[in-house]
């Protein structure tokens, strides 16, 4: 990033990011420890959006305390998990014909099309005689 970017957390949030630095920067994350609660942010991983960076953060960090209450993984894929969740689609989100085409070929390219982040299925498969009964 050309301007880096302070985020200052509380005091629990930033000694939990502080312990997970070295697996954020494995990730794309460019973040350093600053001072007692901040953190300067100096890169982030190429696909998610600029302008969001703080935002971003404190979503992965929310969402990786709420996984490590729900499920025994290792740091690694809490956080895998808890970025992947932050940058999903987010519900509402309008898509163009393009963005969902690619939705769609990425979803199928991956290793475990039939499942998202979460263990929820990623789409119901449907007979035609189901499609009748239901619209008709």
């Amino acid at each position: 990033m050309l301007f880096p970017i302070n985020l200052h957390l509380n005091a629990s949030d930033a000694s939990l990011l502080q312990d997970l630095l070295p697996e954020i920067s494995i990730i794309g994350f460019e973040m350093e420890h600053f001072g007692q609660n901040d953190f300067i942010i100096h890169g982030i991983p190429a696909d998610f959006a600029p302008g969001r960076e703080i935002k971003i953060i404190e979503e992965v960090l929310e969402q990786y305390k709420m996984n490590a209450k729900t499920e025994q993984i290792s740091p690694r894929e809490n956080i895998s998990k808890s970025m992947a969740w932050s940058n999903s689609i987010k519900w509402g989100k309008k898509l163009s014909i393009p963005e969902m085409q690619t939705l769609i070929e990425d979803l199928f390219a991956s290793s475990n099309p039939y499942y998202g982040p979460r263990g929820n299925k990623t789409f119901t498969k449907f007979d035609l005689e189901e499609i009748d009964r239901r619209f008709v």
